[in-house]
């Protein structure tokens, strides 16, 4: 078995003797955000420009699953700040969002990559990043450490994104943005930098 470094990430190769192929896997991760959209990617004032005034949003399931459509819920300046964070911390991302919700007749896998197509169409560069979402089962605190221990994350360097008020057990990890602040509300300049700064005050050692 053999180990090397790749931008972060450990990862090692296991030469299957038997068929001669190389199967590479992800060993560890260093870095992991988790990636709440509402209050995050927008906020009620970038609703209300786009809506005569209104931050309310009350659209058709149909129109949801439009990915053009959808993309019109993002604030594109928000989105450039995840393209930046990804960029100098080379995190990966989990999704705890609703928008990860599959309607009737969709699967998770389906709301994954209509979420990939909705973040490009405003202008996201690394839907490689986005490797999973939390599970649904009810409390997003729940949600996200079932997720962190499940899929072994507790050594991880983790960053939780949201607006949401968190339990005391991920309060250490949580950047919380407003949705409704008037001025200072989703992913501005600020949380950008915090969400930098935490991932950078425990850099990379492997």
């Amino acid at each position: 078995m053999t180990f090397w470094q790749n931008d972060g990430i450990l990862v090692y190769a296991n030469v299957c003797t038997a068929t001669g192929r190389l199967r590479k896997a992800i060993l560890f991760m260093d870095r992991v955000l988790v990636l709440d959209f509402d209050g995050v990617l927008n906020d009620n004032v970038w609703f209300a420009r786009k809506n005569d005034g209104s931050s309310m949003r009350i659209c058709s399931v149909q129109d949801m699953l439009d990915p053009v459509k959808r993309s019109k819920d993002l604030n594109p300046e928000m989105v450039e700040r995840l393209n930046q964070i990804v960029e100098a911390t080379k995190c990966e991302i989990v999704i705890c969002s609703s928008w990860r919700i599959p309607p009737k007749g969709y699967t998770n896998h389906n709301m994954m990559e209509f979420i990939k197509k909705v973040l490009s169409l405003v202008g996201f560069r690394h839907p490689q990043a986005i490797v999973s979402s939390t599970p649904i089962f009810g409390d997003r605190s729940d949600e996200i450490m079932w997720h962190i221990k499940t899929h072994g994350y507790q050594n991880h360097d983790i960053v939780i994104l949201d607006d949401f008020d968190m339990k005391a057990e991920l309060k250490p990890y949580h950047v919380q943005t407003s949705f409704w602040h008037p001025t200072l509300g989703g992913l501005t300049s600020e949380v950008k930098q915090e969400v930098i700064k935490r991932f950078n005050e425990n850099p990379v050692t492997a």
